[in-house]
This record gives C-alpha cells, sequence and structure tokens, in this order.
C-alpha cells in the first residue's frame, strides 16, 4: 500500500511537470546607447549630427505616429526651430527619409528635438536621425576631448539622450560620449 501512494504521487509529479508552463524572458526594453557622430567637432561651431541607436525588442517604430525624443548636453544650442528637409530618419545603410512638413518640434529649454518617424522600424533594429548642418545646432562652446589638456575637460565627453514615444522605450537612455574640441584639425 505504501509503495502504491508513493508510485501514485511519482506519477502525479510526473504529469505535472509535463504541463508546466514555460516562463519566457521578457524582451529588451529601451533604446540602446545611442552612438553620436559630429562632422565638425570644434567648439561653438555648427555641425550635423548623426545618432544611431537600437530600438528595444518590443520597440518597433510605427511611421507617422511614433516619436523619437532627443536631449541635448547643456552647452549646445539649438534654434528655435527647424526646416523639415534638414531631419532625416532610416536604418544604417538604408535610405533615410525625410520628417515632413511639421515633423520635428524644438524645444529650446529642455534642449530636446522631437521627431516624428517617417518609416516603420522594427523591433531590436538600427535608426539612423540625421540632424544636417542647416537644422542649425551649435556644438557647445567648452570643449570635452578624449584626454585631459587645454580646456577641455578629460575623457567624459559630452552625452545626450534619446527615447521614443513607445511605451516600452520611453525611458530616457544616454549615449556613448562624443568629444568636443577647441581646435581645429
Amino acid at each position: 500500500m505504501k509503495y502504491k501512494l508513493f508510485s501514485v504521487l511519482i506519477i502525479l509529479a510526473m504529469v505535472a511537470s509535463l504541463c508546466a508552463v514555460a516562463v519566457v524572458a521578457p524582451a529588451s526594453a529601451d533604446v540602446s546607447a545611442a552612438t553620436v557622430t559630429v562632422s565638425n567637432p570644434n567648439a561653438g561651431q555648427a555641425s550635423s549630427y548623426s545618432i544611431v541607436f537600437t530600438t528595444g525588442g518590443t520597440g518597433a517604430l510605427t511611421a507617422d505616429t511614433h516619436d523619437i525624443i532627443i536631449t541635448f548636453p547643456a552647452g549646445t544650442t539649438l534654434p528655435s526651430s527647424m526646416d523639415y528637409h534638414n531631419v532625416l530618419v532610416g536604418t544604417p545603410g538604408g535610405t533615410a527619409v525625410n520628417v515632413g512638413i511639421g515633423g520635428v518640434d524644438v524645444n529650446t529649454t529642455n534642449r530636446q528635438v522631437t521627431v516624428n518617424c517617417p518609416v516603420n522600424i522594427g523591433n531590436s533594429t538600427a535608426v539612423t536621425v540625421t540632424l544636417t548642418q542647416g537644422a542649425g545646432i551649435v556644438n557647445p562652446a567648452l570643449s570635452m576631448e578624449p584626454v585631459a589638456g587645454g580646456d577641455g575637460q578629460g575623457a567624459s565627453g559630452y552625452m545626450l539622450a534619446v527615447h521614443t514615444t513607445v511605451a516600452t522605450d520611453a525611458a530616457d537612455v544616454t549615449s556613448n560620449p562624443y568629444f568636443i574640441y577647441n581646435w581645429v584639425k
């Protein structure tokens, strides 16, 4: 009798294990840290900015629905408005698309540029936002160079923040550092 009860319990345990539901790890949230490239890294000068980041695991962007919000570091000068012709969105190696009329908004107080995404971009997909020199962004006047020296601030560099209006990617993510110099190359 003792062994029958034990056998029944073992069989029930095996059946229960076959019915177990697999727990799947959640998809990654938030965009990746952006890589920023400036066309003119000189302090106090107008420059184009190329900002490349990857959407989160559930952060697909829908054309004309979702926005990309870029917050520039202190010292960066933004114009009061940007001509939409100077703002492009695409995927690295793909075609960059102009944001269209009304597709860009500037908040100079918060140093934020809001870009309406003009193309569909999938989950975990690289995105390139290009703000051309004609957009009117001026680099900070204080240099931050990769090594201490001059009036630079050492290896920390400047960092901007990026997020989107997709709920899972709505937290600001700081970019990798980029450098501004007080000398001409």
